[in-house]
């Protein structure tokens, strides 16, 4: 389990994330959800080990992220950012990056690396890839490979930025359902996202933020349907429940009903 407690940490000396407390649980999908700039992607960056709080404290399983060292952090937290460079290389290659944690220097891959490296590719369901280089590939495969890399990790915490920006609805929710999945086989997976459809289909937890602060920390029914929404994004939601799907309606909160 990834805590934390009462963090505050930004850029330049100054702080984007104010007095953050939250905790991030195997099994389930953790959504973030807020708007633009309100400090989503710095937190997982700060859980991530990319960003240092400038108060506060993060732990993983009770013990705090200042007695790991990067690689051992590594170890714990894989973070897959929301955008990236393009290398010419393989996909296989590419995947083969998740394993830097668990190599000294200079890198020597063993069998166990290759085949943890054709496990992630398989969970992913891009096997057939490993040999194509990865700006040859679409954007959908090219997001299941960056998913591989964080899979090769092995970490018991994957976080996601974005995941299923500029991605067509099918490999939408393909991505969706692969992070259900890992949830379902005891990951930790925290995602930024900005579709609160799949909010309520795919997350067990919802974080709201407002600059730079956590103005809800709940359930996706609660949090979607609370007037915390309204303040934030200045829209009025109504979810509509059918069968075992919900789905969420959004209007500006100064339309007429």
């Amino acid at each position: 389990m990834i805590e934390l407690r009462q963090v505050y940490a930004g850029y330049g000396g100054g702080n984007v994330l104010c007095d953050i407390s939250a905790q991030f649980e195997p099994g389930k999908v953790t959504a973030v959800i807020g708007p633009n700039g309100c400090g989503k992607s710095t937190m997982l960056k700060t859980v991530a080990g990319i960003r240092r709080p400038s108060s506060g404290e993060i732990l993983c399983d009770g013990k705090s992220q200042v007695v790991f060292s990067d690689r051992e952090w590594a170890r714990e937290v894989a973070y897959l950012p929301q955008s990236r460079n393009i290398p010419e290389i393989t996909a296989e290659r590419m995947v083969l990056h998740g394993r830097f944690p668990y190599l000294s220097y200079p890198r020597r891959y063993r069998k166990e690396d290759r085949e943890r490296v054709r496990d992630a590719l398989r969970q992913v369901g891009a096997e057939t890839l490993a040999g194509e280089m990865v700006g040859s590939l679409s954007g959908g495969q090219r997001q299941k490979v960056y998913i591989a890399m964080a899979l090769a990790q092995d970490t018991g915490t994957v976080l996601m930025d974005e995941p299923t920006t500029w991605l067509d609805i099918k490999n939408q929710i393909e991505i969706l359902e692969l992070m259900k999945k890992l949830a379902e086989n005891g990951k930790c997976v925290v995602a930024v996202l900005h579709d609160l459809d799949a909010v309520l289909q795919y997350a067990d937890q919802v974080i709201l933020m407002h600059t730079g602060k956590i103005i809800a920390d709940a359930s996706p029914m609660q949090v979607c349907g609370s007037p915390e929404i309204e303040k934030v994004f200045g829209v009025k939601i109504e979810i509509q429940q059918t069968g075992e799907s919900r789905h969420c309606y959004a209007m500006r909160a100064d339309d007429p009903v």
